[in-house]
């Protein structure tokens, strides 16, 4: 038999972790210190929580996070981020002027301002979490569970797609290092519902 080139699966590929890894590589760029050890604490911590919150444990591991379930790991994020590694973490939507993919970019271009990172969920052509931590005019720079390295905006779209990333301005929350307590920021993502232009 001839050997076949397969391309090897990445994580992600058979697994819906992205969003746990989403919010552990946000917590790894604002805190470059966190060593292999805290990181693995923290994914522990993320699963354990999910575990609590999912009806069997293989929903953890396949279904992946939706929005509103990534929202509710945020505050578990935070606490163990603050009790662990003594990191404060404020999150907050991204705000646009429109909810157009004009006024999205513009307002990752503004977010992205070297003292935050963006978890940003992607859909259409892939269902994934990311973590955005630069952006220009063109490009979003990630930091990714699966490997992808750049979003390029001619790529992207608001409006509904299978063959290109839609980007929804609600499912974008900008993510900084600060002093605003934690649980407060939490509980204010589950109040409100996002609106385009918040």
């Amino acid at each position: 038999m001839a050997a076949r080139q397969l391309q090897p699966y990445r994580q992600g590929r058979l697994d819906g972790l992205c969003g746990v890894y989403a919010l552990i590589n946000a917590l790894r760029l604002l805190c470059p210190r966190l060593d292999e050890d805290a990181c693995e604490r923290a994914f522990c911590a993320l699963i354990q929580a999910r575990a609590r919150q999912a009806a069997s444990p293989l929903t953890v591991i396949h279904a992946g996070l939706s929005w509103r379930e990534l929202l509710r790991l945020i505050g578990v994020w935070q606490r163990f981020a603050a009790r662990e590694f003594g990191i404060s973490v404020t999150v907050s939507r991204l705000r646009v002027a429109e909810p157009s993919l004009r006024g999205l970019w513009r307002g990752l271009c503004r977010a992205l301002d070297g003292t935050s990172v963006a978890i940003v969920g992607l859909d259409g052509v892939e269902r994934h979490w990311t973590v955005a931590h630069a952006a220009t005019p063109r490009t979003l720079r990630v930091t990714d569970s699966s490997g992808l390295r750049a979003i390029v905006r001619a790529q992207c779209t608001v409006g509904r797609t299978r063959v290109r990333y839609q980007l929804r301005p609600s499912e974008v929350l900008v993510v900084r290092r600060g002093n605003r307590s934690h649980t407060a920021v939490a509980k204010n993502l589950h109040r409100s519902r996002p609106s385009p232009d918040a």
